[in-house]
């Protein structure tokens, strides 16, 4: 156990713990006292939680928070009143994803000591009475800090600084695509995404590497070569302790490692600084660099111990993914009354024009293509953006190919409709499934067709006047800037001519 001296309390009173278990897993514990002397709406101590939660998140470690906030919630905690410092809890409590344990008054009437933490817990009830001369219950707490440790996925890293590209593209503007003319959609598209990734195995130098969920965002390649050298020189000394010269080599080992590590880590944080200072990115990447510099970014923590309605804990890996996949499959279907032909809401009719077919030339896939970022997440079908792009007048016309097939078909080929999905926790306790949504990672090809048939229905529906006046979102040169100017008009005319405006927002739970 270490105390985090690093950490800013801003002259609250905060201890801040990291625990090393015997498993080799780090906790983050937080020990806080709010005096009942601060006003209702003094929030400074939660702006110095807030402020410690951060600066730990980049260690991927569970946390604990514990101790008397003195703070009243009347849905939260069940207090008697709301205040804006129980606002605060709840909203700091649900910003991190912790899950507040204690469901009983702790001082008289009011829960006052709180437990709030990201790992699977429960309170020991009923609490136990005081001790000495406090007024306050003694709590106790029970972690399951220990889950069962996940294997290492492996994934394949393709070498582009490397790649005959030249080559490549010779070798698919050879290949013989003729079972694209006999053979059907799914046929066609397996054997599409074999030919292309034989391919990229000649020509782009590619290696295996091992990652596992717990590892940094700033983790690359050179950082695990370096860890691998030392724990074989570790091994190799250990084999023979006697041995001088192994113990000299895994010193070097472990002085590399420290150096390499600490060089990449830097060489991240100067690059994440230099993308959000130099203002060059959109609202939406700036958000995205935010959040992984804050430790919320595409490489988070495991997933902890699911906890079912049942009581039943979740630790498998495995088990974990059927529980998720259940969930997740349970809100993406309809039910028997939503597929009945009178369930659908009537439609005005606009237009008698009709939309027959959608033309995948050669020239239109290919400049889709040529827009694929290279950064995109590669799907299932295990084809790059990279590639795609790099080689896309060469794929332009046997892609164009299978998009017809596809579309005369009227179906997609079953690969393209197989998604990698990773559960993003959105609130509360992250060991319950409903807390997550899912993302789907689906073939970058799939969403090259998509592009060009919303490409050719958002035509045809413009050229006839079909989509409503009222609609601004998902049209070109439309947006919300529009309505919300055109909105800001109206409502003010309404409102000097002495008249009331009534605005209804709705949102769906769970969508």
């Amino acid at each position: 156990m270490r105390e985090l001296e690093t950490i800013d309390v801003l002259d609250q009173e905060l201890i801040w713990l990291s625990v090393k278990l015997c498993n080799g897993q780090s906790v983050v514990i937080c020990a806080a006292y709010r005096p009942g002397t601060c006003s209702d709406t003094d929030i400074t101590t939660f702006d110095a939680i807030s402020a410690g939660l951060e600066s730990t998140a980049c260690q991927n470690s569970p946390v604990i928070l514990a101790g008397d906030f003195n703070v009243h919630n009347q849905d939260w905690l069940h207090s008697s009143r709301t205040t804006r410092a129980g606002e605060h809890a709840e909203d700091m409590c649900h910003m991190y994803g912790l899950e507040q344990l204690v469901h009983e008054p702790t001082r008289g009437r009011n829960t006052l000591d709180l437990v709030m933490s990201d790992l699977p817990g429960r309170i020991i009830t009923p609490l136990h009475p005081p001790l000495g001369k406090s007024d306050h219950a003694v709590i106790v707490a029970h972690f399951d800090v220990a889950p069962t440790p996940d294997r290492p996925t492996k994934r394949t890293v393709w070498r582009y600084q490397q790649a005959d590209w030249p080559r490549l593209r010779a070798s698919l503007c050879d290949s013989d695509w003729s079972f694209l003319a006999t053979d059907d959609a799914d046929i066609s598209c397996d054997k599409l995404t074999r030919k292309v990734t034989e391919a990229m195995k000649r020509f782009i130098p590619s290696k295996v590497l091992k990652q596992r969920a717990s590892n940094p965002i700033w983790w690359s390649p050179e950082c695990q070569a370096c860890v691998d050298r030392k724990q074989q020189a570790w091994r190799r000394h250990r084999a023979s302790p006697d041995d001088a010269a192994l113990l000299s080599t895994f010193k070097e080992a472990a002085t590399a490692a420290v150096v390499t590590l600490h060089r990449v880590k830097m060489a991240h944080i100067a690059t994440v600084r230099r993308k959000i200072s130099d203002g060059g990115l959109s609202s939406r990447e700036w958000w995205t660099t935010i959040k992984r510099a804050g430790g919320h970014g595409s490489r988070s923590p495991e997933i902890p111990t699911l906890t079912q309605a049942n009581g039943v804990d979740i630790r498998q890996s495995a088990a974990k993914a059927e529980a998720f996949g259940k969930f997740f499959s349970s809100k993406c279907s309809l039910g028997t009354d939503d597929l009945q032909a009178d369930a659908l809401p009537p439609v005005r009719h606009r237009s008698d024009a009709q939309l027959h077919t959608v033309h995948f030339r050669p020239c239109a896939v290919e400049r889709e293509l040529r827009k694929v970022s290279p950064a995109k997440a590669t799907g299932p079908d295990g084809l790059p953006g990279r590639v795609l792009r790099e080689c896309s007048k060469e794929l332009s016309v046997p892609v164009s190919k299978l998009f017809s097939k596809s579309f005369r078909a009227g179906r997609q080929p079953t690969l393209w409709k197989t998604a990698m999905v990773v559960p993003v926790h959105k609130k509360k306790s992250k060991s319950d499934v409903s807390n997550y949504r899912p993302i789907s990672l689906l073939p970058i090809l799939s969403k090259v067709m998509e592009a060009i048939v919303n490409r050719a229905l958002r035509k045809f529906l413009e050229s006839n006047n079909i989509l409503s006046q009222s609609q601004y979102g998902f049209r070109s040169r439309l947006g919300t800037q529009d309505i919300l100017t055109l909105l800001n008009s109206q409502w003010g005319r309404v409102a000097a001519s002495g008249g009331a405006v009534r605005v209804i927002a709705v949102d769906v739970a769970g969508a």
